[in-house]
């Protein structure tokens, strides 16, 4: 299947769009600019990116960084949008949720996220 590049995107840009169009096996999510995903990780750079493989579903794992580069939104609001759907009955459960961001306002924030998310999601499974 051929792929066009779109004005001003990069080949590396369009091989990763591939790269997690076809992701499917993959349940271990890593959001983060620099640092590589361990192995068994699939290793996603943005915010968009993340989110769009998430709504893909069986992701089971997931862990963010926080400051992906001085153009990218931050990483939290991956976490913020995990808590959103999760109140709103429209993600299924993710069953580790971390951040390894060295952000430490962002780390609290994304905890909280998360914790939200987990109540949301134990409040629709009856627990």
């Amino acid at each position: 299947m051929g792929r066009w590049l779109h004005r001003g995107q990069s080949h590396d840009v369009v091989e990763r769009q591939a790269r997690l169009e076809i992701t499917v096996e993959v349940t271990k999510l890593w959001l983060d600019d620099v640092r590589p995903a361990p192995p068994g990780w699939l290793w996603v750079y943005t915010v968009d990116e993340a989110i769009g493989v998430i709504m893909q579903g069986g992701i089971t794992e997931i862990s963010l960084d926080n400051d992906l580069g001085a153009t990218e939104p931050e990483g939290y609001k991956v976490a913020d949008w995990i808590e959103e759907q999760a109140v709103l009955g429209k993600l299924e459960r993710i069953n580790r949720l971390a951040a390894h961001t060295q952000n430490m306002c962002a780390r609290d924030r994304m905890t909280n996220a998360f914790r939200n998310a987990v109540r949301a999601w134990d409040g629709q499974d009856g627990s």
